[in-house]
């Protein structure tokens, strides 16, 4: 037996209060992990040459993937950022740059001061001078997966502050979270003006199409966490809709190599799996899509190319969904949510997943999922 969700969307003018520094038009379909150093290829960060010919074929498998945008993983190298943002821009790409020397600083925060100017040397030492008027720029990085405990969130706050002061707030500050239960601990601290979430729901052990978790319980603090689908609603509702913020999605496009016994917690994601998770958090609202990961960055951690560069049948798919998202983009971009739902049941053994939004009249779509 078969079930279905109807999800309503409406269509509405724009979004209001988005901070001037996010473009409301672009809907990022990107890729987390853009690196060449696990492949061998360790000189890329400091060799322009050898830089221009990785990010040649990297970013323009990307743009004939349907990507249009990518998380750069690695340290932004001062003698190769002007050869990597050109190469990008060349390839339609925009690009979210980590802030390593900055992100430094805040995970060791807790345990050594870290005054103003420690911050402005780390934005010199991070080469932003070069992005902040560069098309290509579409975010900086703050932290990764802030959570209490862990670091001092009074530098959090303050890099924020800042970044914004040296960029002069031309574009999103961003930061993933993975605990929605510490939002409204973390949004005290630093207010950003894109929400991006990870949740990464294949758990080992799980039935293909189990998204029931969000994410392993091993990675969550709830006692009864919620689904994939529940989790991204109970995010958008709580800190995007009333505070007019874009909501990011980073989802699972990876699995471990590892048994959870040494260290693993992902069991490897079908092809059919990202179709899902995608079409979901465009369903929950989402407006805009990241895949994690692109590349292996790991030996055990497998994304859509595998160990030796090579893709996998999860990238096939990923390229399918990038050509289907990407033609309805504008679309979406101006979807609003109406929360009612309807549930179909059929019994027959067919499966049928309707992916492409369809209209139903001039101001509604809907989007319908097997789950």
């Amino acid at each position: 037996m078969k079930h279905y969700f109807l999800f309503f969307i409406g269509l509405v003018v724009s979004f209001q209060g988005i901070s001037q520094n996010y473009d409301p038009n672009f809907f990022p379909i990107g890729v987390w992990s853009i690196r060449g150093d696990y492949r061998g290829i360790d000189e890329f960060l400091y060799e322009v040459e050898t830089a221009a010919t990785f990010h040649h074929q990297t970013f323009s498998d990307l743009n004939n993937q349907g990507f249009n945008a990518a998380f750069l993983s690695y340290e932004p190298i001062i003698n190769t950022m002007d050869t990597i943002l050109s190469i990008a821009q060349l390839n339609e790409l925009k690009l979210i740059i980590p802030l390593h020397t900055q992100n430094y600083l805040i995970q060791n925060s807790n345990d050594v001061p870290v005054s103003d100017q420690d911050l402005y040397d780390a934005y010199e030492a991070d080469s932003i001078y070069k992005l902040i008027d560069h098309p290509t720029t579409l975010g900086y990085y703050v932290y990764d997966e802030p959570l209490p405990g862990w670091i001092d969130f009074d530098v959090l706050g303050n890099a924020k502050n800042i970044l914004e002061e040296v960029t002069g707030g031309n574009h999103p500050i961003l930061s993933t979270w993975n605990d929605q239960e510490v939002m409204d601990y973390i949004s005290s601290y630093i207010d950003l003006d894109v929400i991006m979430i990870d949740t990464y729901p294949c758990e080992d052990g799980d039935a293909q199409g189990d998204l029931s978790d969000y994410m392993p319980s091993y990675f969550s603090t709830m006692d009864d966490p919620p689904s994939f689908s529940e989790y991204i609603d109970l995010v958008r509702i709580n800190h995007c809709d009333d505070q007019g913020k874009p909501l990011w999605v980073v989802f699972q496009s990876f699995g471990d190599l590892e048994s959870p016994e040494n260290g693993g917690y992902w069991r490897q994601i079908y092809p059919k799996e990202i179709r899902l998770q995608a079409y979901t958090a465009i369903m929950q609202g989402a407006k805009g899509l990241w895949y994690f990961l692109y590349e292996s960055e790991y030996p055990y951690l497998l994304g859509m190319l595998d160990v030796s560069g090579q893709p996998t049948q999860r990238l096939d798919e990923a390229i399918l969904v990038n050509e289907e998202i990407g033609a309805i983009s504008d679309i979406l971009l101006n979807l609003d949510i109406i929360p009612d739902y309807t549930s179909v049941t059929t019994d027959d053994g067919e499966v049928r997943i309707h992916t492409d939004t369809s209209s139903v009249n001039l101001d509604k779509y809907v989007i319908a999922i097997n789950q």
